[in-house]
């Protein structure tokens, strides 16, 4: 007979209460690929997965390596060819569709390579794409927290009759924040999710926004740049603005644990300013688990964080 994991047991459910900000913690890179695969084939090591390329592995690491383009496999129902891959390139809103696993490599090597692909059509991707991690062979929280938040994303989009294909993922980053989704072609990454506030992350979702309180930040800007934009954000929300657009009009480091940085909340669509900040970020400390089995071996750790320490209306 088995017993239900304890709550307290969960890297996610610590890391919130010890206070560990989410903001400036979404991925760096600016460009990413999912590749359709069955998740029973999956492993704890995604390029280890069953049928998984030795050469795709390789050439998919040194991507990564040289040109910070990240990879993660995806899992969709309906979409559990044995045989054939769809892969995805964001947020470039490119896909290939029913890709044979050998010729994986030979089509990503032509696209980032700039080489027109005789064998397989391009295509450009409609809608929005959310892509959920729920590697649980990864961590205990991205199966616990992941696979009930896929859930509650799928009915919401079928019943409120949005653009938006919900996938499954392997791991994408810091395992304490499961659930977390990265969506495109908006590309924002939320973390802390949970199936009770999906319909708020819908419900900004359709307006266009991220939902500020599981906004981890905007993929493909530093962590500096994304912690001043997550204050933009909560900014409009705590204060009922609509409409709003955040612009970082400039991020810098000034010394190792000192940043500064200015940022412009106004309307999409007038362009009247609502409000201009101007930003003191400062490191600070966090006691923290890094996942399930950090908790498991008792490894509490500190983790660094860019936070606001200062705000001033310019």
């Amino acid at each position: 007979m088995t017993h239900p994991i304890p709550l307290e047991s969960f890297c996610s459910v610590l890391s919130m209460e010890g206070d560990e900000p989410l903001a400036g913690t979404a991925m760096t890179a600016s460009q990413y690929i999912f590749i359709s695969w069955p998740k029973i084939f999956w492993a704890r090591k995604q390029f280890d997965s069953e049928l998984f390329p030795e050469t795709l592995s390789k050439f998919l690491q040194d991507l990564q390596k040289e040109k910070r383009i990240f990879t993660r496999l995806a899992y969709r129902n309906a979409n559990d060819s044995r045989k054939h891959s769809q892969i995805f390139i964001m947020p470039d809103g490119v896909t290939y569709r029913n890709v044979p696993f050998p010729d994986i490599e030979g089509v990503l090597r032509n696209y980032f390579s700039g080489i027109p692909d005789q064998e397989h059509q391009r295509t450009f991707t409609n809608g929005s794409y959310i892509f959920c991690c729920t590697h649980g062979k990864r961590d205990n929280c991205c199966a616990k927290f992941g696979q009930s938040v896929l859930y509650e994303l799928e009915r919401e989009s079928v019943e409120r009759g949005i653009d938006l294909q919900v996938w499954e993922c392997t791991h994408i980053g810091a395992d304490r924040f499961a659930a977390i989704a990265v969506v495109f072609p908006q590309c924002f990454m939320y973390g802390r999710l949970r199936a009770d506030n999906i319909r708020h992350v819908m419900d900004y979702l359709t307006k266009g926004y991220p939902y500020p309180p599981c906004y981890r930040g905007r993929l493909g800007l530093d962590t500096i740049a994304q912690t001043a934009e997550a204050f933009g954000h909560f900014h409009w929300f705590q204060n009922g603005l609509e409409n709003a657009a955040v612009t970082v009009d400039s991020a810098e480091q000034i010394s190792p644990d000192i940043s500064q940085a200015y940022v412009t909340i106004s309307d999409k669509s007038s362009g009247r300013v609502y409000a201009k900040f101007a930003l003191q970020l400062t490191k600070q400390l966090f006691p923290t688990y890094r996942d399930c089995d950090g908790v498991a071996a008792g490894e509490l750790k500190k983790a660094s964080r860019w936070v606001v320490s200062e705000s001033r209306v310019i």
